[in-house]
């Protein structure tokens, strides 16, 4: 079954909560397990230019996070 639209909008809060320069990023979602992994990908500005960031979210059957994890 597929991960509902209202349980990916309240990840897609928690995540741009915690890494405000997710915002707008749309995740790219696939099924594993029994769950979900939403791969988030921006542009974050620092003083020494621009990185690249990805934000990847695991959750279970039901969309309740279970790991959150950033690059660096």
């Amino acid at each position: 079954m597929p991960i509902d639209s209202s349980t990916v909008e309240k990840i897609n809060q928690r995540v741009y909560r915690e890494y405000p320069e997710m915002r707008g990023a749309r995740p790219s979602i696939t099924p594993s397990g029994k769950g979900y992994t939403l791969v988030y990908k921006a542009t974050a500005q620092t003083p020494a230019g621009p990185i690249a960031r990805v934000v990847r979210v695991v959750t279970d059957e039901r969309g309740k996070v279970n790991r959150l994890s950033t690059s660096k």
